[in-house]
């Protein structure tokens, strides 16, 4: 009888134990990306690539739980601007090829693109060391 009053007593107590907080925010490599930058410039790439665009045309809205929304008014075909309009989900992984540049690579759906550099008024994620494209936004 001991034996079962025990158990019922630490029941209770591995339960709350071994919850987790689903409210948790993802590790984000900076606190500053939780806001709402304009995509101005979109440049690299193996062909050299640039195109420009007026702030405001595509904007994104990484947030705290992990995902970034994604308004593109974008109606130049031609021109590299990465996702449509929709909700898309980001995290952080360790950047093991070129850790002097960064320590963490921002994926977006699970494409990398590489580091970030943010200021109050500026966010850059570049991969150029690959060839690939360096996002210029503005708040």
């Amino acid at each position: 009888m001991k034996r079962i009053t025990f158990l019922l007593l630490l029941l209770p107590v591995l339960c709350l134990t071994s919850c987790n907080d689903d409210d948790t925010t993802p590790d984000m490599e900076s606190p500053e990306l939780a806001a709402t930058w304009k995509l101005v410039n979109v440049s690299g790439s193996i062909a050299g690539v640039s195109y420009d665009f007026e702030p405001g045309t595509i904007k994104w809205t990484f947030n705290m739980d992990g995902t970034v929304n994604v308004i593109n008014n974008n109606t130049d075909e031609n021109a590299e601007d990465f996702f449509g309009s929709g909700t898309y989900d980001f995290h952080f992984e360790a950047n093991e090829t070129t850790p002097e540049m960064c320590t963490h690579s921002l994926f977006v759906e699970n494409l990398e693109l590489g580091c970030q550099d943010i200021t109050e008024t500026q966010l850059v994620i570049s991969q150029v060391w690959a060839d690939g494209y360096q996002l210029t936004f503005v708040k």
